[in-house]
């Protein structure tokens, strides 16, 4: 028989007994609502449970996705994130921090109010101050051989700009400590000007450059003693090339006994020892 069979009941059955065949049907009725919700619940919790596997596996996969992307950019030095990172992201952290603390300071400087303002001395040309070797001249009489030695001496240029003026004109009038060395030059000679064009130095002297007392060796010492002492200064890196003017004129013969000038001198010129006959 069959589950169903139990709460059939026919008209006899339901004349004796009244509504107890409605009875009966409407228990059927409550029992197969209570199996289907009860059903329904079961299901429902499982798709519950599947669902929250899913979601955990999906979060599992994120913290590790996570995990390594962090690894690579913080720790994996080889990695292209790595070097990414610390390259933009870092640089622009360094220059909103500068930033921020120029700010700050700013803001400080301006909001403080002080009775008693200190007055800040002026820079003066002092912190140019340097060991600069001026070239000399070294004579061997029984040689017949003139070295060019170099003698350090503290320089202060008046600026920047006229490190070159100050250097050429000091050279000029520099009296030597060492009584073996002296200057050939004539204490007349003065650098008027001078200008650097590209990779050229172009110095500007006046006449008296060209009248020597030793003659034409005595402008060739004169222009090696420039030479060396030029290319050999700090200001020397910047010049490959020097050329001489005459009150602003370009000579290729000068002095009395027709010395003949190079249009452009370079360190190929330079000569340690030079030979009188």
């Amino acid at each position: 028989m069959k589950y169903a069979d139990l709460f059939k009941y026919d008209s006899h059955f339901s004349s004796d007994r009244g509504d107890s065949g409605n009875y009966n049907a409407n228990t059927y009725n409550s029992r197969d609502y209570n199996a289907r919700t009860y059903n329904a619940r079961i299901s429902h919790r499982k798709k519950k449970s599947n669902n929250f596997k899913i979601y955990l596996a999906i979060l599992f996969c994120l913290l590790i996705a996570f995990l390594y992307i962090r690894y690579q950019v913080f720790y994996n030095e080889e990695s292209l994130f790595y070097r990414f990172y610390h390259e933009v992201f870092q640089f622009e952290k360094k220059e909103k921090k500068k930033s921020t603390v120029s700010v700050l300071i700013k803001k400080y400087l301006i909001g403080k109010k002080t009775k008693q303002t200190k007055k800040t001395k002026p820079k003066t040309s002092l912190h140019l101050r340097q060991k600069v070797a001026f070239y000399l001249i070294e004579s061997n009489m029984k040689k017949g051989v003139i070295t060019m030695v170099p003698e350090k001496v503290s320089f202060v240029p008046s600026s920047k700009k006229n490190y070159i003026y100050d250097l050429i004109n000091k050279l000029i009038q520099y009296q030597q400590k060492n009584n073996n060395y002296f200057n050939s030059f004539n204490e007349n000679t003065i650098l008027l000007n001078y200008k650097m064009e590209q990779d050229t130095l172009l110095l500007n002297f006046n006449s008296q450059f060209e009248y020597n007392r030793l003659g034409d060796k005595g402008i060739d010492l004169q222009i090696q003693q420039i030479l060396w002492t030029i290319f050999k200064s700090p200001f020397g890196k910047k010049v490959k090339y020097i050329s001489f003017l005459f009150n602003d004129r370009r000579k290729r013969i000068i002095g009395g006994h027709g010395f003949e000038l190079k249009p452009f001198y370079s360190r190929k010129d330079l000569k340690k020892n030079l030979v009188f006959q």
